[in-house]
Parts: C-alpha cells; structure tokens; sequence
C-alpha cells in the first residue's frame, strides 16, 4: 500500500433553492390553525438531508401578539405529524385563530433540538416584528439535516388558510464525486473505498436564527477546539468502471468561513481488465471554500496515471526492433516421368 497526495479537489456549487411568504395573511375568526404541505428546499441523490417527502414530523414554536401585548402561542411546541401518506397534517390538542391576533410560527426538525422563541417590538399587524429562534449546544454527525420554516406573521381577520412552511436547510452538504479519468480504451478500472472527510468542526455553542417577513437569517456559533472525521455514508466501494464516475453520498457539516481547510482520505484500487494490479492511499485538501447554510457543494476528483501514484505512471510503449530475417534454405527438386506404362 502506498500513500500520496493529491491536488487541491475541485469545488461546483450547487445551490438549494428556497422561497419565501411575505406580509400578513388574513385568516378567519376561531377557525382551527392548521398547517399545509411542507416544503423543503432541494437536495439531490440518495442522501441525509431531508426532502419534502421524506419530512413526516416536525415542531411548531408559536407566539401571538395583540393589543400591543406579546405571548406564547403555547408553553409546549406543538407536535405536528403528517397523517399516513398524505399531505394532511395533524396536531392535539388544535389551536384557534382569533380575529385582531397576529401569530408568528417557527417549525423545526429535529424535534430533539429545544429552541428558544422571543419577538423584538415592531408595528404590531403588518407583519414586521422580528422572530428569533435560539438553541443551544449542538453536536453534528455529519448525518442529521437541521431544518426551519420561518412564515411572516399572520394576521387572523375573516380567511381561512393553512400556514404555508417552506423549510431551509441549516447545514451545508458536501458531495464527492470520482472521475476515471484514465483512457477511455486502456480498460483500467477503479475501486473507491475508505472514504473520509476530516477536520471539520463537529460542534456548535449555540444557534440563532432570526426571520422577518419570511426572509431569515442564520447563525452558527462553532466550537472552532472541537473537529471530527466523517466517514461518507453508504459506499463502503464504489467500482467506477472504465468511462465511469462514482458519486460518494453526501455528508453535512456547519456551515463555515473560507479559512477553514478539510482533509479527504481514501484508497484507489486499480484493476487491469478485471486483474488487481495495486492499491493506492490518496489524500485531498478542500480549502478557501466557504459553507453557506443550505448550499450545497459538490468537490469532483478526477483519477488518472498522473496523481494516483508517488510518480506518474508510465504508459505501456512498444518499438519495432526488427523483424527477423527468413533463414533461407535451398534444396533440388527431382524431375523424372511418373507416368506408369
């Protein structure tokens, strides 16, 4: 086995779309608040990350404010659950829109995270107070997605509506993808294993999120002493055939600054029509990058005869010498009348 580094890997950013309610919406006297489909943001493959229909629970933090006075909506989250299959979601016991109220609401997942809800003054009705939601200590690994929708406040005045939740992811994910980029026709073969991510911070002090009129803000406050290594999930090996890529499935770190610098290990295995030839420990560096919240980053290595070993490995080369000379031999050939009488 043999260790070496590689290049800097290369970063395509990828990012995860969101969208976002503005204003008070006008909702109906003592009419039950419920909640409609869920959304949330993009993500692609196989991965951690939640996804609109992947969500099934979730917490709602709510707090009302009328006649100039604030309040909790109530003193526990409500525990919402999407019932069975469907896009209908449910909670007990059901709160009540009141007319001249406005409701300011916070889902989160997961429901594991307490939060703290406060509101900043602001013109009460028009939707311009200030929600903020604080958490405290958290420790990520790598594989649970964070997630908050944040609507504008709700003024309860004659309509009935469910309270729209567009979620955002919290985190940033991180992909990585291997190329073969040996030629096409020389039908090497590659095996990708032991696939590691390390140097990321793993720990969060604190979180605060802060939203008004639906747009929001994040927050992380990162343990900068505390770092782990993440094993990238599911592909033990990944085989990347002759003209193949494999794409490793994503893990999901604390959003951070372009200082920080992350270490990606793994093994190639190269393999000749099928035959093993020789295993190789690669390093990468990801650096000047920085993690937003709910951006997604895909770092691509491309894998050829030039960074897989301590030397770039040299192509099988063939010269004519020669070609032999005929060893000539001369010998008589016998004439006569064969003809029988």
């Amino acid at each position: 086995m043999k260790t070496y580094i590689m290049a800097l890997l290369t970063p395509a950013l990828l990012l995860a779309s969101c969208t976002s309610d503005e204003g008070v919406q006008p909702q109906s006297d003592k009419s039950p608040i419920t909640f409609s489909t869920a959304y949330v943001g993009n993500n692609s493959r196989t991965d951690p990350s939640m996804t609109t229909d992947s969500l099934s629970a979730f917490d709602v933090y709510g707090m009302i404010v009328n006649n100039g006075t604030t309040g909790q909506l109530t003193t526990d989250p409500l525990s919402v659950t999407r019932a069975s299959s469907s896009n209908d979601w449910t909670y007990s016991p059901l709160q009540y829109w009141i007319d001249g109220t406005t409701y300011y609401f916070a889902a989160v997942w997961p429901t594991t995270i307490t939060y703290t809800q406060t509101l900043a003054a602001g013109s009460e009705g028009d939707g311009s107070y200030t929600q903020t939601m604080r958490a405290g200590s958290f420790a990520n690994d790598g594989a649970t997605d964070v997630i908050m929708a944040m609507p504008a406040g709700l003024l309860a005045d004659g309509t009935m509506n469910p309270v729209t939740l567009t979620f955002s992811h919290l985190l940033s994910k991180v992909n990585l993808t291997f190329v073969n980029g040996f030629n096409s026709g020389s039908g090497v073969e590659l095996w990708v294993e032991n696939v590691t991510l390390s140097g990321a911070c793993n720990k969060a002090t604190a979180l605060e999120v802060t939203g008004e009129k639906g747009d929001i803000s994040i927050n992380w406050t990162l343990d900068s002493s505390s770092t782990g290594t993440y094993t990238l999930r599911g592909m033990n090996t990944s085989y990347i055939s002759s003209t193949g890529t494999a794409c490793e499935d994503p893990v999901l770190l604390f959003p951070d600054s372009s200082t920080a610098k992350y270490t990606v290990a793994f093994t190639v295995t190269i393999l000749q029509n099928g035959f093993y030839a020789e295993h190789y420990d690669l390093t990468a560096t990801i650096s000047g990058v920085e993690f937003k919240p709910g951006n997604a980053y895909n770092f691509t290595a491309t894998l050829d005869q030039t960074n897989v070993a301590d030397i770039p490995l040299k192509p099988i080369k063939f010269n004519l010498s020669s070609v032999t000379d005929w060893d000539q031999n001369d010998e008589t050939l016998t004439t006569g009348n064969t003809t029988e009488n």
